[in-house]
């Protein structure tokens, strides 16, 4: 079964963790062989739940799944997209005009789209 291990338990990658669960299985696996001897204990809680779960998945890699193109939920998102991305545009060009950046100092494909979206408005 697998775990979600959260973000507040473990704040590393998923190879560090997965480190961390090899070395103590291997610990374990050794103590099989001692007598009268208390087992090692998880270095972590989230090492203690990805060794008692055998799978684990980390808080920080879940997305959001999309939402089903088809609902209207998925419509109203694409439309909110949209309004957003002329909200963007609009704050980049006061901020150009109001000289808080330079249109010169923005990465070349930013500035080729600045100036397409500026020949568009103009033809509306």
């Amino acid at each position: 079964m697998t775990v979600t291990i959260a973000s507040s338990l473990w704040s590393g990658t998923r190879a560090e963790l997965q480190s961390a669960v090899d070395a103590f299985a291997a610990e374990m696996e050794a103590h099989k062989l001692t007598v009268g001897v208390p087992a090692p204990l998880a270095p972590s809680k989230a090492v203690d739940q990805a060794y008692r779960h055998g799978s684990f998945v980390l808080e920080s890699e879940q997305v959001e799944a999309a939402p089903d193109p088809d609902t209207e939920e998925a419509a109203q998102w694409r439309t909110s997209d949209l309004e957003f991305i002329r909200v963007i545009e609009d704050l980049t060009e006061t901020l150009i005009a109001k000289g808080v950046i330079a249109e010169a100092d923005l990465p070349a494909q930013a500035q080729a789209k600045i100036q397409s979206r500026r020949a568009l408005r103009q033809a509306e």
